[in-house]
């Protein structure tokens, strides 16, 4: 499976996020945006409107660190949302249920656990349901932290069970972690700082879609 790289744009200064995404749109394959509530973890970010003043051409992933997703998912389907990503850990009526209206709105859909959740205590109807899973490599909230290398055992789980399944990681992505993550079975690769902190972005990616060739 070919690697695919999604910039977060999370640390970038609000007014600077659709210049941020213009730099960096000839050579990636996506964006991951994230939106954070203020109760499923404290920060808060980006809005739905905020997403709709972008009008985004590229792949968009609206990662919903968020409670009650479901009150959210039709406003950034309408906004041109491509991947919606839940957590299974955050506050809803039925996670499934969730899932299966992302999908009549018309978007794929991702499944994300933290760190400290265990990816087998996830019902497998769950895993077979979300186009995407996406394992955080970090604690979600805040953008910079240092990669955690157990998760990698999640990744190499759910790649044993889902040969063709896109699974991405989200985290203290950089050159040498996301090639750990790609031997482990990720070819989705999310990564912030360590793009947008760089002096040449196009160098960054890079050398993350380089795990590639090392497989």
């Amino acid at each position: 499976m070919s690697i695919r790289i999604l910039p977060s744009v999370l640390n970038v200064p609000d007014n600077n996020v659709k210049a941020a995404i213009d730099s960096v749109a000839d050579f990636v394959d996506g964006i991951h945006y994230d939106v954070m509530d203020g109760r499923f973890v404290p920060p808060t970010t980006f809005s739905i409107s905020d997403f709709e003043v972008l009008k985004l051409s590229l792949f968009t992933d609206v990662h919903l660190m968020v409670d009650d997703p479901e009150d959210w998912i039709e406003g950034f389907a309408s906004a041109g949302a491509d991947l919606q990503t839940i957590h299974y850990e955050a506050k809803q009526k039925s996670v499934l249920g969730t899932l299966e209206r992302i999908k009549n709105l018309g978007c794929l859909t991702g499944l994300s656990i933290k760190p400290k959740t265990f990816v087998e205590t996830v019902p497998d109807d769950l895993w077979d349901y979300a186009d995407v899973a996406l394992i955080m490599s970090v604690e979600p909230g805040w953008g910079g932290q240092s990669f955690i290398e157990e998760v990698l055992d999640k990744v190499r789980y759910l790649r044993g069970k889902y040969p063709h399944k896109d699974i991405s990681i989200d985290g203290g992505i950089n050159a040498e972690t996301g090639k750990m993550a790609c031997h482990a079975g990720c070819n989705m690769l999310v990564s912030g700082s360590y793009i947008f902190r760089s002096e040449d972005y196009r160098k960054a990616v890079e050398s993350l879609r380089s795990c590639e060739h090392d497989l």
